[in-house]
């Protein structure tokens, strides 16, 4: 039986797992027909940016520059695909309303859709520059560059560490915690979530994921009602009275999350233990 990876072998090998996603789904990404491809690149970027900051007491070196090169290459991912998610789910909700509120939801819904528009002319132009080919290519050194760094963390440390924060985030909450606040902590559970991989801990990565999802739920909401209120802001009668009626419904969907998130977080805090 092969020897168990080391640290720094385990960091390395899943920093090269998220590189090679980020090459497959970049064609599919350009093409634009199937909006998984982007997704699937967006999250290869966050999981690289969450390992690179995992894994600094796993090796040494400075990734200050690679980082600052994926989180830009991630926001123009997101400013795509955020407009997805959003038109994708007032479209489902919009359906739903019938005539005429349905064509009044669908003129609503354009200037998303412009903006979508504009969001990936922006992408596409990144994909297509110099810089971009360079950071895959710093990427790439880095990853085959590594050393380890003295007196490196195990993979259960960096599990620990993290898992520290985020206990001290949903500590410091109030009973009816801000919107922002829940989304710092589904950013520490998603951090939490890539340490338990590269560590192999499943039950927590199952965990985390479940938290994941329902503060993802819950910020969801939160984001298409502030922008149904800014559209409604500027639409005539009719379209104002439909953006008011999807608002309520993710008003309701924000609140069910809200109901659910602190029993899922007991769930994961228990794996952490």
């Amino acid at each position: 039986m092969p020897p168990a990876p080391s640290p720094l072998e385990a960091f390395r090998a899943l920093l090269r797992v998220q590189l090679g996603e980020i090459r497959r789904h970049e064609p599919g990404t350009r093409i634009g027909e199937d909006p998984e491809s982007l997704h699937k690149m967006r999250v290869a970027v966050r999981r690289s940016l969450a390992l690179l900051r995992a894994g600094r007491n796993l090796a040494a070196g400075d990734a200050t520059e690679l980082a600052d090169g994926l989180r830009r290459l991630g926001g123009e991912l997101g400013a795509v695909r955020d407009l997805d998610v959003l038109l994708e789910r007032l479209r489902g909700e919009a359906a739903e309303l019938g005539d005429p509120d349905a064509g009044a939801a669908a003129r609503l819904l354009e200037g998303l859709e412009r903006e979508r528009e504009a969001a990936r002319a922006s992408l596409l132009a990144a994909l297509d520059n110099d810089g971009y080919r360079a950071l895959l290519d710093r990427f790439e050194a880095h990853v085959d560059g590594l050393e380890p760094a003295e007196g490196g963390a195990s993979l259960g440390d960096l599990v620990r560490r993290q898992a520290a924060k985020l206990r001290r985030a949903v500590r410091a909450l109030p009973a009816d915690p801000p919107d922002d606040e829940l989304h710092a902590v589904r950013k520490l559970g998603k951090r939490t979530r890539y340490a338990a991989e590269l560590a192999g801990k499943k039950r927590v990565v199952r965990h985390a994921k479940r938290l994941q999802d329902v503060l993802g739920s819950h910020q969801d909401a939160v984001v298409a009602e502030e922008r149904l209120r800014s559209l409604a802001a500027a639409a005539p009668p009719d379209e104002a009275i439909v953006a008011g009626r999807l608002a309520e419904r993710e008003r309701a969907r924000r609140a069910e999350a809200r109901r659910r998130w602190s029993k899922v977080w007991r769930r994961l805090d228990r794996a952490l233990r």
